[in-house]
């Protein structure tokens, strides 16, 4: 088991942000807290797992997604307009948000 404080965790996001762009920024931030919250300063290998998974589905269901909206959309059988876009990112992030809990907030207790 490896133990940090989160003054490490910081300092380590303040020098990886460095020299990307001010839209990146929050976004590096966001992950930072995250991942602290998932970890508390402890790093074992069933918290590593549940992180890796949870990741790993993210980007599974971002990716079908993705897929299914493209092919909508370049079928003609879907017009972008704000409802759609509504719908888009309710039907991306609800399944994300369960995946996050299930996978990452579990882990906290």
């Amino acid at each position: 088991m490896q133990q940090y404080i989160k003054n490490e965790l910081t300092s380590c996001t303040k020098f990886r942000v460095a020299g990307i762009s001010k839209a990146s920024i929050p976004w590096m931030n966001r992950c930072s807290l995250t991942f602290w919250k998932a970890t508390r300063g402890m790093i074992n290998k069933e918290r590593c797992d549940a992180l890796r998974a949870s990741l790993i589905i993210a980007t599974v269901i971002v990716a079908v997604t993705d897929a299914i909206v493209f092919y909508v959309i370049w079928s003609g059988k879907a017009q972008i307009t704000p409802l759609f876009v509504i719908l888009v990112i309710v039907v991306t992030m609800l399944p994300i948000a369960i995946n996050l809990w299930v996978h990452i907030f579990t882990q906290l207790s």
